[in-house]
């Protein structure tokens, strides 16, 4: 006889490459895989949703981020792997918790991003202090949008139209 040990246990779940890592492969393969993902994140305690926010790529953070529970989605946000792409991606997001949108506000490395800064004045959960401190940045075109824009703030784009009239419209 031999002996086989194994000394993991049931507790300790480790994730598996294709959680962490980027994939390369085929869309086919691809799309099952997403779905699969999203399984067995649904199937996660709430401490290995914030383990994987941290060290999960994109498919699997664009998957957390919209958690019913706010701290794995804050978490994402805190992770530090997020590109300018995501940030502004999540910014304009109408459906995220508003933990989530005044975490990428009060963060200074994503702030100095303009299309940032843009989609966060654009986004109706984004608070009203917050957004009226961006439109005095925003350019020409950005002002002109804002001020039509019917989805946010009545005060935030009154304040759009009078910064354009005053920076553009001098005669």
């Amino acid at each position: 006889g031999e002996f086989s040990f194994d000394f993991r246990s049931e507790q300790d779940v480790e994730f598996s490459f294709d959680l962490t890592g980027e994939s390369t492969q085929n869309e086919e393969d691809e799309e099952e895989e997403f779905v699969s993902m999203e399984q067995r994140i649904k199937n996660m305690t709430v401490g290995h949703k914030i383990k994987l926010a941290f060290k999960g790529n994109k498919e699997a953070r664009s998957i957390l981020i919209r958690d019913t529970n706010k701290s794995v989605a804050v978490a994402v946000v805190k992770s530090g792997r997020l590109t300018d792409g995501e940030v502004s991606n999540y910014a304009g997001n109408r459906n995220l918790s508003d933990e989530v949108i005044r975490e990428i506000s009060c963060n200074k490395e994503f702030i100095r991003k303009y299309p940032v800064k843009v989609a966060l004045v654009n986004n109706p959960k984004t608070p009203v202090s917050t957004a009226l401190g961006f439109v005095s940045l925003l350019h020409k075109r950005d002002l002109q949008h804002l001020s039509r824009n019917k989805n946010v703030s009545s005060v935030i784009s009154s304040a759009a139209m009078k910064r354009f009239k005053e920076k553009f419209r001098r005669t």
